[in-house]
């Protein structure tokens, strides 16, 4: 918690300082002032969580400070510093903002009293605010709102990001795997809530393709120290990844550079998606930086080799047979265009160990590794067979959940910790079974039922569109437009209208 002391007495900030001190609580006074210009100059400099103000001040007194110190940083929360006879100048404060008073001279009882009592309210505000971000970047992810609307209210415009995605590369059940990813998750949560606060906010979710993402933001227009703790977050992650890894499963982490813009945010979620199987040479188990990672992508030899692993994964996961052992032979042609060293031989052993469970040696040559997988992917004609009715199971119950719940902000992060599978496999699986991506069905789900509210006069346009879980009703407007052919006025009217020749008929 950094804290500024603003007082023209050098005593009082020497006094207010010393209790601090003792005070066995997070505090990090970060300046004194002794008047109000210098107490502004400290505000806009550091940002800080609190500041202690006197009323009388010279120069700018403490009511002016906190009207302006407010703009410079509104996150910043004051208590004022006042005596007896100042008592109607504190009301004031409070008016202006202020959170809390202390009357003169402060005792240490009082000023822990206080102290605490912010604390509380502080941090209960802190993880509101912090939901609120997360909540716009799930919308956003899964097409309940667009940037336009968020921008509109004013909530992430003049925002840099830094965002990861987590891969888990293993060879277990559904179910392991699902319990080590909700594990990390949570620890990452925990690790995330001792960053978040003044600027800096950080959500955490799981994209419909069934990636998971952690997202970091501050505003980028000023210094603060919004990104000193995002980048502090990021630096954790690489020991939280060694700590969760273990010989059956792999966690690797993909790094963006800062993005200044959403549209720059984008843009880099895209090229991590593109760069993620690359992993499978450059190495997994590990932390890449986007810049890292994009050196692997001038060799298209390389590039093609790192796809087939992923779809041979993919496929050996999804339990296709044939189209596994298509692309072994896919793999072969590949391996033999492709000029490999042997660290990155080494490196398509690790993954297909975790990724498959087949033991591959970096010496060996081309054929035994092709005559290894082969005989690897020979047993998914057992399972294939034993495991095709719970794998048609998982998708008939993610339809019967959406079917119930279209309405709310679900995602197949969500419903795939209920099934005790990953996200990744759930949405790999529904396309397999259905035909249609995950993020599509709901779409389709929530425009079906637009489309029967819309035959009711009772409701707006804008309380469908709420109704079917959709936050912006222009965002609605687009998606049903695109998907029946014309606004939902125009429906509901040419429905008035075939009714009412029927009728007359």
């Amino acid at each position: 918690m950094r804290v500024v002391i603003a007082d023209d007495e050098s005593l009082v900030r020497a006094s207010l300082r010393s209790m601090l001190e003792e005070l066995e609580l997070p505090v990090s006074i970060v300046g004194e002032a002794a008047n109000g210009e210098e107490t502004l100059a400290l505000v806009q400099e550091y940002e800080p969580d609190l500041v202690f103000i006197d009323i009388q001040m010279p120069k700018l007194n403490g009511l002016g400070a906190i009207e302006s110190g407010k703009k410079l940083s509104p996150q910043t929360s004051w208590i004022i510093l006042t005596g007896f006879s100042e008592f109607n100048y504190a009301r004031e404060a409070i008016r202006l903002g202020a959170d809390n008073y202390l009357l003169k001279p402060v005792s240490p009882e009082e000023l822990e009293e206080a102290l605490q009592g912010w604390l509380k309210k502080h941090e209960k505000h802190k993880l509101f605010r912090n939901s609120q971000f997360e909540n716009q970047m799930i919308a956003l992810a899964h097409g309940l709102s667009s940037i336009e609307d968020t921008n509109n209210q004013d909530t992430l415009m003049d925002t840099a990001f830094l965002c990861a995605t987590f891969i888990i590369d293993s060879h277990l059940e559904e179910k392991q795997k699902a319990d080590i990813l909700l594990q990390f998750s949570l620890a990452l949560r925990q690790c995330a809530y001792r960053y978040i606060g003044g600027d800096a906010k950080i959500a955490i979710y799981t994209r419909p393709t069934g990636e998971v993402f952690t997202v970091g933001c501050w505003k980028y227009t000023k210094q603060t120290a919004g990104k000193t703790k995002i980048q502090e977050y990021f630096g954790e992650i690489n020991e939280m990844i060694i700590h969760f890894s273990n010989e059956n499963a792999a966690i690797t982490a993909i790094q963006s550079a800062d993005c200044s813009s959403f549209e720059d945010f984008q843009q880099q979620i895209n090229k991590i998606l593109d760069l993620s199987a690359l992993r499978t040479i450059g190495g997994i188990h590990k932390k890449w930086g986007i810049e890292q990672l994009s050196a692997y992508q001038t060799d298209s030899h390389i590039t093609e080799l790192s796809c087939i692993l992923i779809q041979l994964s993919d496929y050996y996961k999804a339990e296709i047979y044939l189209n596994y052992m298509k692309t072994v032979t896919d793999f072969e042609k590949a391996l033999l265009n492709a000029n490999l060293s042997k660290q990155s031989k080494a490196q398509i052993c690790l993954f297909l160990h975790y990724a498959l469970g087949c033991s591959l040696q970096a010496e060996e040559d081309v054929n035994t590794w092709i005559q290894k997988l082969q005989h690897h992917g020979s047993q998914l004609l057992a399972q294939n067979q034993k495991n095709e009715n719970r794998q048609t199971d998982l998708v008939d119950q993610a339809i019967a959940f959406i079917d119930q719940n279209y309405m709310n902000n679900i995602g197949v992060g969500q419903i795939a910790e209920q099934l005790n599978v990953t996200p990744n496999y759930l949405s790999t699986l529904f396309h397999k079974k259905t035909g249609i991506t995950f993020t599509k069905y709901i779409m389709k789900t929530r425009i079906l039922k637009a489309k029967e509210l819309l035959l009711s006069d009772t409701m707006q346009v804008q309380q469908v569109a709420e109704a079917v879980g959709y936050y912006s009703t222009r965002h609605f407007t687009k998606l049903f437009t695109e998907f029946v052919g014309c606004y939902p006025s125009e429906f509901r009217n040419q429905f008035k209208m075939e009714n009412t020749s029927t009728t007359t008929t």
